[in-house]
């Protein structure tokens, strides 16, 4: 029997306080799963996610909502035993996504931030785009990465890789010591 907090209906309990103990979890579980390779218990959270033995965390979507369908639904139950609580020849749909917001992060729509009782209507979405950061001209990119930090309604994420920040001024066409066939840095 496993005494990992995040593997057990009990520990997994002790992180359902706030919406940041939601977010441990999530944390803890693919950390356990997906770094260290640890088999893991399945488990329904707050009638409103599931978890698997490799470290996903995901959402319950479409109509059979188990925390509307049932009154008094435990908030953790292993997974088998939910279907003691659903009606016969019900199924549920689960979606692997990002299941909760940071708890830095504000509702665009009403400017709220999120919390435990109401995450579960936040919905992810993702897209890449190329900024132009000449009003941050001198600054170093650590400077850059808190200003996008202190904004509530999104997470912003700096690419990684050689491209994501260019600037002509450090072109360099210099052949590579090590690398003769290659350039310092062509791309700035």
């Amino acid at each position: 029997m496993t005494t990992k907090p995040y593997d057990t209906a009990e520990g997994i309990a002790k992180y359902l306080t706030d919406l940041e103990g939601l977010n441990r979890l999530i944390d803890d579980r693919f950390r356990a799963g997906y770094k260290r390779h640890e088999r893991l218990n399945d488990f329904v959270i707050l009638g409103r996610w599931t978890t698997d033995s490799c470290g996903n965390f995901s959402r319950i979507t479409g109509k059979n909502i188990p925390k509307e369908m049932v009154l008094g639904l435990p908030d953790v139950l292993p997974q088998k035993e939910l279907w003691n609580y659903l009606p016969a020849n019900t199924w549920i749909e689960v979606a692997l996504e990002v299941p909760a917001p940071p708890r830095s992060i504000c509702c665009a729509h009403c400017g709220e931030y999120w919390s435990l009782a109401d995450c579960h209507d936040f919905h992810a979405t993702c897209d890449t785009k190329v900024v132009d950061l000449t009003r941050f001209v001198g600054q170093t990119l650590g400077e850059v990465k808190i200003v996008f930090a202190r904004r509530r309604a999104a997470e912003y994420f700096i690419q990684s890789g050689g491209s994501s920040i260019r600037n002509d001024r450090f072109i360099d066409m210099r052949s590579d010591p090590k690398y003769p066939d290659a350039k310092i840095n062509k791309l700035g």
